[in-house]
């Protein structure tokens, strides 16, 4: 007899009036109370002059892929006030959806820490999404509880469920003998991924730190998601903060490399190598952190969204080829977007 029966006995023999089963309590579609609030699932303001983010919260870092005439955000959701290691802050990755990049509905979480894995136990960061076998990927970043960082895979069939690759990580900057180590073997930066598709090769661009100390980007390559060869770092920069959020984009037969700080992009002809590449200058009309690609018109023309204009919370900005620089508008208004079919 377990010391606790007369309590379950007496709880279970306590009465009271019956009442209806309600619907919702059987019902698994039944909308949750943040998806029946308009507030939080359209977030209430201006999303253009104003920037994105769910209601209430902040968003850096994010990715967005378009599937059936919407754009499908993933970003890392944050709380204003809040410090990075805070608990709740930057610890999930959210999903948000658009039709026009006006009126955004929030999901909710899409990827959250796993306590039972170690390398992702406190917090997960940073997400790349993109289409593999009639579904979908997405690379993220796994940190542990000393906010040290890996590089991790999950799969969906339809952007909104998501199941984690059972051989997480898929890049361990610890195990390799070109990035910067911590005294007990860890390594601190490698985060930011960025999956480039050339021909039948996936490139997995990441923000990390070499073993001589400087800031680099690091480079993965695979044929089919599941394993990855390291092909060390494609570019290293002497001094200055790590290359985060790295972007990288094909144009007219050559690969532009963006990362941060985003006043300049990379350019080579080769996707593997940006050592010694050409500068290319990038101004923009506000302040632009974290660039990512909703859509492009030739290889002139690419509508981005980023965050720094209005702090923590996306942005949208056409980014135009010039004859030898690159510019970025800021767009505030629906009218704007009218060009990309949009708005």
């Amino acid at each position: 007899m377990s010391r606790f029966d007369a309590i379950r006995k007496r709880n279970l023999a306590a009465s009271c009036p019956p009442s209806p089963v309600q619907d919702r309590f059987l019902n698994p579609d039944q909308a949750c109370w943040a998806d029946r609030h308009e507030a939080y699932r359209h977030p209430p303001g201006d999303m253009l002059a104003d920037g994105f983010a769910p209601a209430g919260m902040t968003n850096t870092d994010f990715t967005v892929i378009r599937h059936e005439g919407e754009f499908h955000l993933f970003g890392v959701g944050g709380f204003p006030g809040c410090f990075t290691n805070w608990p709740g802050q930057y610890e999930h990755i959210f999903h948000a959806t658009t039709g026009d990049l006006v009126d955004w509905t929030v999901h909710g979480k899409a990827v959250w820490p796993h306590p039972d894995n170690a390398y992702e136990c406190n917090k997960v960061w940073p997400p790349y999404v993109l289409r593999h076998g009639g579904g979908f990927a997405m690379v993220y970043c796994g940190l542990d509880f000393d906010n040290c960082q890996c590089l991790c895979l999950v799969f969906s069939d339809d952007l909104f469920r998501w199941r984690r690759y059972e051989a997480n990580p898929i890049v361990d900057a610890g195990r390799l003998n070109w990035t910067l180590k911590r005294p007990d073997g860890k390594v601190r930066h490698c985060r930011d991924p960025h999956v480039e598709k050339v021909g039948d090769v996936c490139y997995l661009y990441y923000a990390t730190v070499a073993a001589d100390g400087n800031p680099a980007v690091g480079l993965a390559a695979s044929e089919d998601l599941r394993r990855w060869d390291d092909l060390g770092p494609c570019l290293k920069r002497t001094g200055g903060w790590v290359p985060e959020s790295p972007l990288v984009l094909a144009r007219g037969g050559k690969y532009y490399l963006m990362p941060l700080p985003n006043d300049r992009l990379y350019e080579s002809d080769d996707p593997t190598d940006f050592h010694g590449a050409r500068q290319v200058p990038v101004s923009s009309d506000v302040k632009v952190v974290a660039p990512e690609i909703f859509d492009r018109r030739g290889d002139d023309e690419f509508l981005i969204g980023f965050y720094g204009h209005k702090g923590p919370r996306i942005s949208m900005g056409v980014m135009t080829w010039r004859a030898d620089r690159v510019e970025i508008r800021h767009v505030s208004r629906p009218g704007e977007l009218a060009a990309w079919g949009l708005g």
